[in-house]
């Protein structure tokens, strides 16, 4: 989970990165505006997961 974690995140910033980097006019600009809000509640889901799992086991 930790992983799959780590990989949501890296996803979350390359998506924010492009939304950033593209021009206005760009046509995929919406696109990545999208992805940007799904990988972000991806990464506060797996991240509330991974945190109740670790709680869990102690």
């Amino acid at each position: 989970m930790i992983t799959s974690l780590v990989f949501v995140v890296l996803c979350l910033g390359a998506s924010v990165y492009f939304s950033v980097v593209l021009p206005q006019g760009d046509e995929n600009l919406s696109t990545f505006y999208i992805m940007d809000v799904m990988f972000l509640g991806a990464a506060l889901w797996f991240g509330y997961n991974v945190i109740s799992l670790c709680r869990d086991r102690n």
